[in-house]
């Protein structure tokens, strides 16, 4: 059996399925970088945990029954401008409203709505 073929094996029973999607391109990238043995192995083992984290959000996901997953991506920002012009959206995706400790509300028909901002203190 050839060697990637065991390690795939191997990780596979290990439930490491990250690991081997980024194993071409990390090696790829220590060939280029000359990344020691360490470096290799930490960028290896942060690809695994960004899988498992990827994983385990998505499953949350399905199981709280948001339904279909809605991204800035896909969004119509010109849907209903005059109530929530498109500069503000994109204002209140970067959640500086949290940082700066006030409180949002967006009222009004469903997919309608207006924006209240309002500092805690």
């Amino acid at each position: 059996m050839e060697k990637r073929q065991e390690i795939e094996q191997a990780l596979k029973r290990l439930k490491m399925p990250g690991l081997w999607h980024a194993l071409e391109m990390r090696l790829a990238e220590a060939r280029e970088s000359k990344l020691g043995h360490l470096e290799f192995l930490s960028l290896l083992i942060q690809d695994e945990l960004a899988s498992r984290e990827d994983s385990m959000f998505a499953m949350r996901m399905k199981v709280a029954g948001f339904g279909v997953e809605k991204t800035f991506q896909e969004f119509n920002f010109h849907f209903n401008e005059k109530a929530l012009p498109p500069a503000t959206v994109r204002d209140l995706a970067s959640c500086h409203f949290v940082e700066q400790r006030q409180i949002l509300v967006i009222g009004g028909p469903p997919g309608i709505g207006n924006y209240v901002k309002q500092s805690l203190m």
